[in-house]
């Protein structure tokens, strides 16, 4: 008689501590499914942006004013995705600097009416 209930509840707990493993797992899954969505989003905008400054230095006015639309509409795709937690822990100091600078003040990365854009090289060596 002993033996059987302490079986019983040696099979009681293990099922509890399993349930718990499970509570534990499933919060952990839910928290990594969330940044990683959260990542993929903002590494889509980043190489939106990317697109958008590499591809600077036409001087056709109507091109101009698309490339200066295309700025905006990046800048504020991903205005609120660089504030997020994932993004701080994963992308390098440097470039965080520059797309916050970016967002900051995209103007400095179109360049004057007459000049364009600036090339992505520009950017990158680009004090501010």
């Amino acid at each position: 008689g002993a033996e059987i209930e302490q079986t019983k509840r040696d099979i009681a707990a293990n099922l509890e501590a399993q349930r718990d493993a499970t509570a534990v797992r499933d919060k952990e899954h839910s928290e990594y499914s969330s940044e990683r969505v959260e990542s993929e989003q903002c590494s889509g905008a980043l190489e939106a942006a990317v697109k958008v400054l590499a591809g600077a230095g036409e001087k056709k006015a109507f091109l101009e004013t698309m490339r200066e639309a295309q700025v905006m509409s990046v800048v504020a795709g991903i205005r609120g995705v660089v504030a997020r937690p994932a993004v701080m822990k994963t992308m390098p100091t440097k470039d965080l600097q520059v797309v916050q600078r970016f967002i900051q003040h995209p103007e400095e990365f179109m360049g004057s009416r007459a000049g364009g854009f600036l090339s992505a090289v520009q950017i990158a060596n680009n004090p501010f």
